[in-house]
């Protein structure tokens, strides 16, 4: 499922600095089908270096369907699995 943020992030960083530029994905853990259009889904932080540019929320892109009963079965399973 394709993740996203509502509307484009502009940045400016001083020159030279790319290097130290980190971008990292925080995703809410089990997600579970169906998931709406725009439903949040985590967070997205921007850093460059220990010092935090933005942070924004990932939303879903699309609308997430609930899989058949086999697919179900199958994530309760994995879903379990994991819990223990």
């Amino acid at each position: 499922m394709p993740v996203g943020i509502a509307e484009p992030l502009r940045l400016v960083i001083p020159r030279g600095h790319y290097e130290r530029l980190n971008a990292t994905m925080e995703l809410v853990s089990p997600i579970v089908a169906p998931i709406a259009k725009g439903a949040t889904l985590g967070k997205v932080r921007v850093r460059l270096g220990k010092d935090l540019l933005a942070e924004r929320n990932l939303i879903a892109l699309e609308a997430g369907v609930e899989g058949g009963f086999f697919a179900n079965l199958g994530d309760s399973i994995t879903l379990w699995w994991r819990s223990e």
